[in-house]
């Protein structure tokens, strides 16, 4: 999915939520695409709940062996050599070609045959500025992430029939999501540097997506099914 397709479908889905929002202003309590639209909104806008993050298998910064051993890394923690797929290689050049990631060619330390370690040439990847104000880098307990675009409503598919339950009235909604990129990480997207994040974000959002709408005195509020 290229980017520019990425993008404007994010600009699409935010004007459509706003114009779905103007047209049905007038009763805000009405089982309207628009009223949902705008639940819907208030959720992924609250707390994290509508951003895209991709997981990484590893922390930064990370050298990785060149040479012998090849493509693995030491983990002090484990006290052993641990295996970099070609797929995580990919990503770190992506990461280096966006400025988010640095590279520079180290000694790192490597498992022997004996358990014990000796040094080996590596190309160490570590955090830009720019990287750092993106990437969290990783601990002992998680490894790292990106954060890097929101969700937004695309548009509200289908609707139930408002009902009662649990004193409650309530609706199932079907919507449609899109996605923007962060600010901070436009102009990369836009160059093409990350097309791992852009597929991973198209799959983030393919599926049309299903969840519960209750009327309250502030209108429909909306929460996702299981």
């Amino acid at each position: 999915m290229k980017f520019d397709r990425f993008f404007r479908l994010g600009a699409i889905g935010v004007a459509s939520a706003a114009l779905l929002v103007v047209m049905g202003c007038s009763n805000a309590n009405a089982p309207t695409d628009a009223h949902f639209a705008a639940g819907i909104t208030a959720y992924l806008r609250h707390g994290g709940n509508g951003r895209i993050c991709y997981s990484m298998s590893h922390v930064f910064p990370l050298a990785v062996f060149k040479g012998r051993p090849s493509y693995g890394y030491y983990n002090p923690t484990e006290q052993e050599n641990i295996g970099v797929n070609s797929d995580t290689l990919d990503h770190l050049q992506q990461f280096v070609r966006a400025g988010l990631v640095t590279t520079k060619h180290v000694l790192t330390p490597t498992e022997d045959t004996e358990g014990g370690t000796f040094l080996t040439p590596a190309v160490r990847y570590a955090l830009t500025s720019l990287g750092q104000q993106v990437i969290f880098p990783g601990n002992s307990s998680q490894n790292a992430q990106i954060c890097f675009a929101g969700l937004t409503v695309k548009k509200v598919v289908d609707f139930t029939i408002p009902g009662q339950e649990h004193g409650e009235t309530v609706s199932t909604v079907q919507w449609k999501a899109d996605a923007v990129p962060d600010k901070k990480l436009r102009a990369p997207f836009q160059k093409g540097a990350l097309p791992f994040l852009q597929s991973y974000a198209a799959g983030q959002i393919a599926a049309t997506r299903s969840g519960m709408a209750v009327l309250t005195n502030h209108g429909w509020v909306y929460s996702p099914g299981e």
